[in-house]
């Protein structure tokens, strides 16, 4: 009685110390908080003065000559390095205070949350993008959304690395993979990879324009190899574990 709209993504690493995510682009609501201009171009303010995480004390004087002793997120000498180079926002009207300024040109994005909306795509957009691609034909059940997988790829990897899919299905990860400059391979063993993954992947090459084609400016392009295992592959697998010298 309930509807399956929401799903759980695992993230292993070998080694937590080397693991890293890319930022995620800024949503149009984050663009927002850089609504401050100068020079330079728009930023947002970022917090110098704190009350209860500030360490430094020191005193500082404001345009006006008021004096402010912190407690400080800076040193005193990060300050007028900040300063001298104009990278300090003061408040006018009321209590002064002195911001940073983190400039929407020099942004790398923003870290990602543990909650995807529906802006990251649902079951019913991959479910209406297999039907586009298909002419009205929902040929694979539950297959994820572009908009999905290409947060997941952008997060974790770099353009030309190595994205590895055990469990092709439909074939979303080779296609975004595809569409975001990445090398792919995909591995499935029921039938229908030949069906829907692989005319899939050659719509892709063709240049089609669901999913994501829109958002990376896609147009088409690129290759790939598919291959079999042979038939009787499991007799050469026990041939070799059976084998007794090289």
């Amino acid at each position: 009685n309930i509807a399956r709209v929401k799903e759980y993504i695992l993230s292993y690493s070998k080694n937590d110390k080397l693991f890293y995510l890319n930022k995620m682009e800024l949503t149009e609501k984050a663009k927002k908080e850089y609504r401050y201009k100068d020079d330079r171009g728009f930023f947002r303010r970022s917090i110098l003065l704190d009350k209860t995480r500030g360490r430094y004390k020191y005193d500082l004087k404001t345009p006006t000559g008021k004096i402010l002793s912190g407690p400080w997120m800076k040193s005193k000498e990060d300050i007028e390095k900040m300063s001298n180079e104009g990278m300090i926002y003061w408040t006018t009207g009321g209590e002064e205070q002195p911001y940073g300024k983190i400039y929407l040109d020099e942004s790398d994005g923003q870290i990602p949350n543990d909650f995807w909306d529906n802006s990251f795509g649902t079951n019913q957009r991959g479910a209406e993008e297999i039907r586009e691609l298909f002419s009205g034909d929902r040929l694979f059940d539950f297959p994820k959304p572009e908009r999905l997988i290409y947060n997941l790829i952008k997060i974790s990897s770099e353009e030309g690395d190595l994205v590895l899919d055990f469990f092709m299905g439909s074939g979303t990860t080779a296609a975004v993979a595809h569409k975001m400059n990445r090398q792919y391979i995909g591995i499935e063993q029921m039938d229908y990879i030949e069906t829907i993954a692989v005319e899939r992947l050659k719509k892709v090459i063709d240049g089609e324009q669901g999913g994501i084609s829109q958002d990376v400016a896609w147009s088409g392009g690129g290759s790939f190899i598919y291959a079999e295992l042979m038939d009787k592959n499991a007799t050469f697998i026990d041939a070799v574990l059976n084998s007794k010298h090289s």
